[in-house]
């Protein structure tokens, strides 16, 4: 399925985040919690829940999907 939002296309087959055809290079997690927010993206998503489905099998802290969140933004021009 190819997700489009604000001129930019996110296909969640290929796993591709793309603005006017062309590729943006974007990292794995950052691109996963892009994906989940789009998903869920009629309600705030609480930290807790973003830590659970993102990384689904790892502990991780806060300054994990802090550093996710700020590279999506970057990538996203924000």
């Amino acid at each position: 399925m190819i997700l489009r939002f604000s001129g930019f296309e996110l296909d969640e087959q290929l796993r591709e985040l793309r603005r006017d055809g062309r590729r943006i290079p974007i990292q794995k997690k950052a691109l996963d919690l892009l994906l989940y927010l789009i998903r869920f993206r009629g309600r705030t998503v609480p930290r807790d829940e973003l830590l659970a489905n993102v990384w689904p099998d790892v502990v991780v802290t806060d300054h994990a999907l802090d550093q996710a969140l700020y590279q999506t933004r970057s990538v996203l021009g924000g």
